[in-house]
């Protein structure tokens, strides 16, 4: 019997953490065939396991309900 995996997370939350470790415990990670995924970072060099078109999307709503002050594309500087 197959199961299925949805992962939903907010953003900066660990989203990323489960999805390798789901895949790393034997689960196929399946995406379309136009999906793209975030690129590895400073901060995450083995990359993201986020479709950057949802992504994006999140971030939209985030900005239409929130403002753009509540982006989490724009990081906070550690000054």
């Amino acid at each position: 019997m197959k199961s299925n995996i949805l992962i939903l997370s907010l953003p900066r939350s660990g989203g990323s953490v489960l999805a390798n470790l789901i895949e790393s415990a034997g689960f196929q990670n399946y995406t379309s065939n136009n999906s793209k995924l975030l690129s590895p970072s400073k901060f995450n060099k083995d990359g993201y396991f986020e479709d950057t078109f949802i992504t994006l999307l999140n971030d939209q709503l985030i900005r239409l309900c929130y403002s753009l002050e509540h982006s989490f594309l724009f990081t906070p500087s550690y000054e």
